[in-house]
């Protein structure tokens, strides 16, 4: 069997990594020669959990990642890490890989701006008004009763401002929580790897 039929038969297998043997018995030969032969057609052994190395589907994952997949898509799609895919790909860790905002923490963000420019404003005007006042010297009822409802205001944001805050500072740490919990996922995927293919 020339090495364009090896190539094509570990291709079209179901589970490329128990092929090997097989080719190397069928070919009379040692397994690392066939290694060698499928490293110098492309195909890494990159194997998921079903044993199938992604390498040889390498065309379907680019043009999947090239109509808008993202890593953590193909990892769950193809049953492997999103290291291997990130390997296969070519592509650098990146903030894609981290959970999105939703759009809910996205308005809260807005909101704490919003709240903030006001709170700016606010205080803007009362140092506008006690100047006001000092420069006067009168007991003004009407500024003064302006000046005390604006410090109210004031209060009131620095309620809205610091629950937004308290919502938000919660988000992060579940976010960091799932970054966690991926980073162990791809690191126990890789170990199973690593197991299947010392006692295949």
């Amino acid at each position: 069997m020339d090495k364009g039929q090896i190539l094509c038969d570990y291709r079209t297998a179901k589970n490329h990594k128990k092929q090997i043997p097989i080719l190397a018995e069928l070919n009379a030969c040692s397994k690392e020669e066939i290694i060698d032969i499928l490293t110098e057609g492309g195909y890494t052994r990159t194997f998921n959990t079903n044993g199938v190395d992604i390498s040889v589907k390498r065309k379907e994952i680019e043009n999947r990642y090239a109509n808008g997949d993202d890593v953590a898509t193909l990892a769950m799609a193809y049953h492997i890490s999103k290291k291997a895919i990130r390997t296969l790909l070519n592509v650098p860790e990146t903030e894609d890989d981290k959970p999105m905002e939703s759009k809910d923490t996205q308005t809260c963000k807005e909101t704490i701006n919003r709240l903030y420019e006001e709170l700016n404003e606010a205080n803007d005007k009362i140092l506008s008004l006690t100047k006001q006042l000092d420069g006067e010297r009168n007991d003004n009822t009407a500024l003064k009763e302006q000046m005390a409802s604006m410090e109210a205001k004031i209060k009131e944001l620095k309620s809205h401002a610091a629950e937004s805050d308290s919502f938000y500072s919660r988000y992060q740490d579940q976010c960091i929580k799932i970054n966690q919990l991926n980073t162990t996922i791809d690191v126990l995927i890789d170990k199973i790897n690593l197991l299947k293919a010392v006692y295949a």
